[in-house]
């Protein structure tokens, strides 16, 4: 367009300088269209006209009457265009384009130009009387969004849209007949209530591959409103009461489902209803989902816990500790709870919490159970009824939430309602439906849409009138043309058309203010607002005053878009290079505020350190304990096709979390990316020692050796301290469970070298830890209690309470080899209730294994089912086949006990087959000395204690040492072999003297005494010694032997 200038946005008239008001129409001058309007992204329709035959006519004519003809042409269709609210772009020439939603939109504006090309062609009549020729014009009308922007040089620079619908209406005149109007699909679409159009199918356009569809415009049809659905909002509100109703009376309650369109009244219905439930007693909360935007944690389901809970959700942590700390004492959450709650709100964990050392899903399902509770706690005295507004936005936390409470509203006084889009619903067949009712919004009938109207232009019933007739019972696009200070508006062929005819009659400085809040999300501060826009004392006051925006909550500076299509539209008006440089400015705002963010506006920004800062952002959500949330942060990072080095980075914490959540599969996936990925050999060696991780977890050795076998040499080369000691340290793992018992031990001592060499304490408690279970391995016992207290002592100190647990259940294993067996029992029922708490289950399920264990050799064997049975389970579940075995084993024992005979002996022989399956000289003696002892085959017998035998000479961990000679005595005994018994004692005994045991030491004497009285050498004292020692060492299963020994050589 050559030149703006100043004008009425309203009737169109040129301004004075200095206006305030319009001299033609009244109207306010700061409604006005700015001179030089600022780039943007716009829907508009062009129009094109020209005179048909003007080659011909202009070879007939003198220069000066064609100069003549041409100035009358377009001082005629120049008025025609600006009357019905166009901008004359330029003459190209005998051709006129013509704009319409450019510089100003009037929300109507496809209409308005076929209304100007009607106008246009009525013109051509008086034309023709006045230069006495027949004058007609063909004309093409398109629509489509388009750049529009100052173009040009310094010496010459016009106002002017660009894009393919002013190419495509140029094209479309040239399928025009003399006097003649052909439209695009888009302009048919929309005016297919106003005019009859004739099809002219799929015609060639150059520049479009596939041509385009076009029509011919016939007739305009009379202006009568469109019929729509009868469907009011009463029948809603009174279905909503009877529920309501039955939630007070009955106890209840349930879900109501607001499903419709965008702008069909979700919100307005759904807020009725909240004052409804208010009126009648009930306690109301609400929330709303933002689909952009959201601080880190304050989402919806934080929201609605701090109203039930009265815990602000703004302020600082202090205040919201402060108010948590009050519902506490109100008894509004309970001790259990408020770890929980206090995640879910954004305060800090109290010193000690246990909650820090819970794996992710315990505390995701924490979390799940406590919102539910409190607000089933809400419901006990009035209903209490939740709205959750926009669901179709809400991340799958906050869906799982909702499902919680919906699960909880069936039986209960609590009513959730929620309101969504029919497009994206995830109200899916997970949800429970028994209580679900369903309001299915249609289009507002034309009375209710009258008295919606009216209620708002009673001052002008007419209008009113007009604006119902043309919004088609759409609730937002009739509120919107009733705000939009002009009775012209029709309904619009998009929303955008609707919130730019609303924006354009903003000052250029608050349009502009609006369309960067845009930017920001549908929630908005004003801190961030004004360093976007470079103004420290901005406001927002005129956005507020025409409802585009709110005042999110009583903090005049939290401000909210009213609707979340104002946002869009605002936001799409954009030109792409503005919006980069805006989330660009808003990125470096966020900085170190929220990680999550920055990362997401620098993505927008098609900024290169995007990946990088998703990298961040994943790592600050992983420290706070949200896995689930660092996960997909981590993954979108990897899609932008990070550098190699960042994109190493992301591999590697995509592994570690994907470890952490026990996904084995995805975790090496990503661990083998980040080895291909890494540029230098300290990357190449964390992605082994990554990858070698993984094999541990499912105790694949081999792949795991050969994996520190490529990282070893790496790290040596770099003499990483950190990574030498987390080499050897794994590599003592892999070996222990292999039943390596000397090269275990050796790589844990190399481990715990370079762990104090680099000062690094959490590596050193590993290191101990490991050192412990190569001791252990050994049969050395006492050095083993020492380095277990050692390690638990640093994890005590330094807060590593999830790595104590298990090591607090090997100390208790420990103890009971010392006869300290009650003392034994408590402390794992300690660490069972501990890792319970934390929801550690790996370590849950070590705590039930010892427990029964333990039991067991107690001779508590109705005691030590339950814990088996349930550690059996968990072993399972996760994959720890090493607990599984000694469960299995143990298991076999309590049956033989209760008199289970063939199902005894058919679990030991399952426990044996595992062995065989991951690694025979972990507990294989073990489980080979149990078949030796329950089979009833003399060759399975000798072929189980031979076997086990050899798995000791190869070498096998300390407890397998320890209980086969055990099993192996008794079966000797039973078979009256005294020799044999004899021998195994002495095996056991020397096993354990490099560091005395009293568990072997008991058993090794216990032996030899009743092999004495076997032989007919009965030493009385002796055995009544024996007796006394197992039951102040609490191994009472080794006392019916004993008994038996003594029974036979009573006096008479």
């Amino acid at each position: 367009m050559s030149t703006v200038s100043e004008m009425c946005s309203e009737c169109r008239e040129a301004l004075p300088a200095g206006a305030r008001f319009c001299p033609h129409c009244g109207a306010r001058v700061v409604a006005a269209a700015a001179a030089v309007p600022a780039g943007e992204r716009r829907q508009v329709t062009i129009v094109f006209a020209d005179l048909a035959g003007y080659t011909r006519l202009s070879s007939t004519l003198d220069p000066e009457e064609t100069h003549r003809l041409l100035t009358r042409f377009f001082e005629r269709t120049d008025a025609v265009i600006t009357r019905w609210g166009g901008a004359i772009d330029k003459h190209i020439g005998d051709a006129v384009m013509g704009v319409f939603g450019a510089p100003v939109a009037y929300g109507n504006d496809v209409e308005r130009a076929l209304r100007a090309a009607v106008d246009i062609h009525g013109a051509m009549t008086a034309l023709s009387v006045e230069f006495d020729r027949a004058l007609v014009t063909h004309v093409g009308i398109a629509s489509g969004e388009v750049v529009a922007a100052a173009t040009g040089s310094a010496a010459h620079r016009n106002y002017t849209v660009t894009g393919d619908a002013v190419n495509l209406a140029a094209r479309l005149t040239e399928l025009a007949h003399g006097g003649e109007t052909v439209v695009s699909d888009d302009v048919q679409r929309t005016l297919a209530t106003l005019a009859e159009f004739e099809s002219l199918g799929t015609v060639p356009i150059h520049g479009l591959a596939d041509g385009a569809l076009a029509f011919r415009v016939a007739a305009l049809r009379a202006t009568d409103a469109v019929k729509q659905p009868l469907f009011g909002r009463e029948r809603e509100r009174q279905r909503f009461a009877n529920l309501l109703r039955d939630a007070s009376s009955e106890h209840e309650g349930g879900v109501v489902l607001i499903r419709a369109d965008p702008g069909m009244g979700k919100t307005r219905l759904a807020e009725a209803l909240l004052r409804d439930s208010r009126n009648s007693g009930a306690s109301c909360h609400a929330a709303t989902v933002l689909d952009f935007g959201t601080e880190q944690g304050r989402d919806a389901i934080h929201a609605l816990l701090g109203s039930v809970l009265g815990v602000p959700v703004e302020g600082d942590g202090g205040a919201r500790r402060a108010a948590l700390d009050d519902a506490l004492v109100a008894r509004r959450i309970d001790v259990e709870e408020e770890p929980f709650v206090a995640d879910l709100l954004m305060v800090a964990q109290r010193p000690g919490s246990l909650y820090l050392a819970m794996d992710n899903a315990a505390r995701h399902r924490g979390k799940l159970r406590a919102l539910a509770t409190i607000v089933e706690r809400s419901a006990v005295n009035h209903p209490c009824v939740l709205l959750i507004e926009d669901i179709h936005w809400a991340s799958p936390w906050v869906l799982e939430a909702a499902r919680e409470l919906a699960a909880s509203a069936g039986s209960l006084s609590i009513v959730l309602i929620l309101t969504t889009r029919r497009d994206g619903d995830p109200v899916d067949s997970a949800w429970p439906r028994e209580r679900m009712t369903v309001f299915e919004l249609a289009p507002l009938d034309r009375s209710d849409a009258l008295l919606l109207a009216r209620a708002h232009l009673a001052s002008a019933p007419d209008i009113a009138e007009r604006c119902v007739d043309r919004a088609q019972g759409n609730p937002l696009f009739l509120m919107q043309l009733l705000k939009s200070d002009t009775d012209e508006s029709a309904v619009p062929p998009t929303i955008q058309s609707v919130v730019l005819a609303r924006l354009d009659r903003l000052l250029p400085r608050d349009k502009s203010a609006l369309q960067a809040a845009a930017v920001i999300g549908q929630r908005f501060g004003l801190d961030l607002l004004r360093h976007l826009i470079g103004n420290p004392d901005y406001a927002a006051e005129a956005a507020i005053e025409r409802d585009l925006v709110r005042v999110e909550s009583t903090r005049s500076d939290q401000l909210m878009f009213t609707h979340a299509l104002i946002r869009d539209g605002a936001y799409a008006s954009l030109l792409y290079s503005t919006r980069r440089e805006l989330h660009r400015a808003a990125a470096q705002w966020y900085g170190t505020r929220d990680p999550t963010l920055r990362a997401e506006h620098l993505d927008r920004a098609e900024d290169p350190d995007a990946a990088e800062a998703y990298l961040n952002a994943a790592r600050a959500e992983a420290a706070a304990l949200r896995i689930d949330a660092a996960v997909p942060l981590v993954e979108r990072g990897v899609r932008l096709t990070p550098s190699a080095p960042i994109g190493h980075a992301l591999a590697m914490l995509e592994g570690e979390l994907q470890r952490e959540l026990g996904r084995g599969t995805q975790a090496l996936a990503a661990f083998e990316r980040a080895r291909e990925l890494a540029s230098n050999d300290r990357e190449k060696c964390a992605a082994w020692i990554g990858i070698t991780s993984v094999h541990r977890l499912t105790s694949d050795v081999a792949s795991g050796l050969a994996a520190l076998d490529a990282a070893l040499p790496l790290a040596a080369a770099q003499d990483e301290a950190r990574e030498l000691a987390q080499i050897h340290y794994l590599r003592g793992g892999l070996l222990f469970t292999a039943g390596d018992v000397g090269a275990c031990r050796a790589e844990h001592e190399l481990a715990l070298h370079f762990a104090q060499k680099g000062g690094d304490l959490e590596r050193e408690a590993q290191a101990q830890s490991g050192l412990a279970d190569a001791f252990y391995a050994q049969g050395r016992m006492q050095s083993a209690r020492a380095a277990f207290s050692r390690c638990v002592a640093i994890c005590d100190r330094e807060g590593f309470a999830r790595f104590a647990i298990m090591n607090r259940c090997m100390l208790a294993v420990i103890e009971h080899y010392f006869g300290e067996s009650e003392s034994a029992l408590a402390n794992l029922e300690q660490a069972r209730a501990i890792a319970r708490k934390v929801k550690h289950r790996a370590a849950e399920a070590m705590a039930e294994e010892c427990v029964g264990w333990i039991l067991t050799n107690c001779g508590r064997y109705a005691e030590a089912r339950g814990p088996l049975e349930h550690g059996l389970a968990l072993s399972r579940e996760i994959g720890m086949r090493r607990f599984e075995t000694v469960c299995l084993v143990c298991l076999a024992r309590v049956l033989w006990a209760e008199g289970s005979k063939d199902e005894a002996r058919q679990v030991a022989r399952a426990a044996w087959k595992l062995c065989e399956e991951f690694s025979p000289r972990f507990a294989g003696p073990s489980a080979l000395g149990t078949i030796a002892h329950m089979t009833e085959s003399d060759d399975e017998r000798r072929e189980a204690l031979a076997a086990a035998e050899r798995l000791l000479e190869q070498g096998c961990v300390g407890h397998s040492q320890l209980q086969f000679y055990v099993s192996a005595i008794d079966v000797a005994l039973e078979q009256r072999e005294w020799s044999e018994a004899e021998r195994y004692a002495n095996a056991l005994e020397e096993y354990s003297s490099a560091e005395p045991l009293p568990w072997a030491d008991f058993y090794a004497a216990r032996g030899r005494v009743l092999a004495a009285a076997g032989r007919g050498f009965v030493d009385r004292v002796a055995l009544e010694s024996e007796r006394r020692k197992a039951v102040a060492l609490g191994y009472v299963a080794a006392v019916p032997a004993i008994d038996a020994a003594l029974a036979v050589t009573a006096p008479a």
